[in-house]
Parts: structure tokens; sequence; C-alpha cells
């Protein structure tokens, strides 16, 4: 079987022409002014990510909602800005480079999705029926230790793309909450 192929990073333009075709296929996106601009600071957020278009591409594609987008931008914005403060670094420079990445869940925000490895499968292989998507942006009830699939490649040699992934309950370390006032004073 001949080896993958393995993409460096396209240039901004080159980027922007593939997560546009990713995310409207043959629909015309000046006929969608407001969503190509979405679609144009969503790319931008990404760094350059092929991973990162397939999957943000794929949902954006299934729900051509103005709102929706908004929503998920606000969700990558937030994240990565999040991502920065704490870890010094933009989640998605560390996934390009295969290290582990701590990021959110735009359904379920009381929760760690930890991508802690890549890898591809042939197309001999089982693959994970749950996708990226579904588990990044949706509502999976998942906890634990497993895998996702983020892309499946449609030209040779045909290679599923997977992630090792694990989602941790975020444990409650904000100070306690004051309880309501009653007759002047406050009860914890």
């Amino acid at each position: 079987m001949a080896p993958a192929l393995t993409l460096k990073h396209l240039s901004p333009e080159a980027y922007w022409y593939f997560f546009k075709t990713l995310t409207f296929g043959s629909t015309d996106p000046e006929m969608h002014p407001r969503l190509a601009q979405l679609a144009m600071e969503i790319a931008r957020l990404q760094i350059r990510s092929i991973n990162s278009a397939y999957t943000t591409s794929n949902l954006l594609r299934d729900n051509f909602s103005i709102q929706f987008w908004c929503k998920v931008l606000s969700f990558l914005r937030g994240f990565i800005q999040k991502h920065i403060c704490k870890f010094g670094v933009h989640p998605f420079e560390l996934l390009n480079k295969n290290e582990p990445v701590q990021l959110g869940r735009m359904a379920s925000p009381s929760e760690d999705f930890i991508i802690c490895h890549q890898y591809h499968r042939s197309p001999h292989e089982e693959v994970p029926e749950i996708r990226l998507q579904d588990v990044f942006y949706g509502s999976i009830k998942k906890n634990g230790k497993f895998e996702v699939l983020v892309w499946r490649s449609q030209i040779p040699p045909y290679y599923s793309y997977v992630h090792a992934c694990e989602i941790r309950e975020r444990k409650n370390t904000g100070a306690k909450r004051k309880r309501c006032m009653k007759d002047g004073t406050t009860s914890s």
C-alpha cells in the first residue's frame, strides 16, 4: 500500500479555499455573505489545521444557520482564549504536533475533552463510529477513554484519521457560594 500523502501547512489563502470548499460544497458562498464571513473567521481561528477543517466544516455544512455558526465561532474563540491563557499555546498548535491537548465541549461546558494522540488506520481496519464533531460540539454522553473518527480520506490510500480521547468531569474548585441573605445576615 502506498504511504499517505502528508500535507504541510497551507498558506492562509489556500487554507481558506480548502475550508470554504469543504464547508459550502457546491453552494456559492457569495449567496450567503454573512455565513461566508463567519466561515472565514472560523477558518482563521483554526490556524490552518487540516483535521480541524474537516471536523468543523462537516458540522457547519450540516447546519446552515447564522445563529448556529455564531455559536460555533463564539465557542471556538472562548476555548482557544482560555487554552492560551492557561497553557500559553494555541490548542491547534499542539494538535498539529500530535501532542495532548485539553479542549472544552460546546454542549457540556462542565467537562474537559482531552485529545491524547492522533493516528490513522488503513481502510481494512475498524474505525470508531463516534465522530469528533459529535463529541466536541455535540451532546454525546461519554466518559473515560475512547476513540473518535476525525475524517476519512477520499483519496488513496483511504486512511481514516482517529484521535484517542478522554472526557473528564471538571472538579469544582470554585469558592463556596454564599446563600441568600436573611434578616441582613449571610448564611453559607
